[in-house]
């Protein structure tokens, strides 16, 4: 390739960047809880940073109630949640 007076001579080869990791959660604090039990657990994210602004935290179990979301900073977050309480089986008859 010529441009002006200047000449790329010899082979090249030009790689696009690999795609990001999948993101993931690096650390949850605490790391589990009780059935009624309403608790705030500190978040802190892998390979993508939290939005400022973000107000729904998703990717927990059907009936968990996320209370309150609260970005800290970029990569961290905290949320007051609650978890259902179980449910007692009923008994044949």
């Amino acid at each position: 390739m010529t441009t002006g007076p200047q000449a790329l001579t010899g082979n090249f080869q030009v790689t696009a960047p690999a795609p990001p990791p999948t993101p993931s959660i690096s650390y949850l604090s605490p790391g589990s809880a009780l059935p009624g039990q309403t608790l705030t657990i500190y978040i802190r994210r892998l390979f993508y940073a939290v939005v400022p602004g973000t107000t729904e935290l998703k990717g927990f179990a059907t009936g968990i109630t996320v209370n309150t979301f609260q970005v800290l900073g970029p990569t961290s977050a905290i949320a007051n949640i609650t978890i259902p309480a179980m449910r007692r089986p009923r008994r044949a008859i």
